[in-house]
């Protein structure tokens, strides 16, 4: 399927944020639609990041939140402690 990747990174940069800053629900509209279905342009919310990062890769996985302009955005580094992939997700519009 594609984007079965990235819509897992999309999931799990929802969680951190949810985690991390609360479940409030007038927050992540359009990230949480296209986690619900109902919305299937996954490769606009998740890409690789904008910005080369310098990231610690003390975790296996590391998360971090960015402000890109006019959005929120999470780092997703897979297997930070192996140099494994990053990818940023787009949260909302700030």
């Amino acid at each position: 399927m594609l984007g079965a990747p990235e819509m897992m990174v999309a999931k799990m940069a929802f969680c951190f944020a949810v985690a991390e800053r609360g479940l409030d629900f007038e927050r992540y509209t359009d990230l949480r639609d296209l986690l619900m279905g109902r919305r299937s342009d996954v490769f606009n919310f998740v890409g690789t990041p904008v910005v080369e990062e310098k990231l610690a890769n003390r975790h296996l996985h590391a998360f971090y939140f960015r402000k890109r302009e006019a959005f929120e955005t999470v780092i997703v580094h897979l297997f930070a402690s192996f140099g494994g992939p990053m990818y940023e997700v787009v949260l909302e519009p700030r």
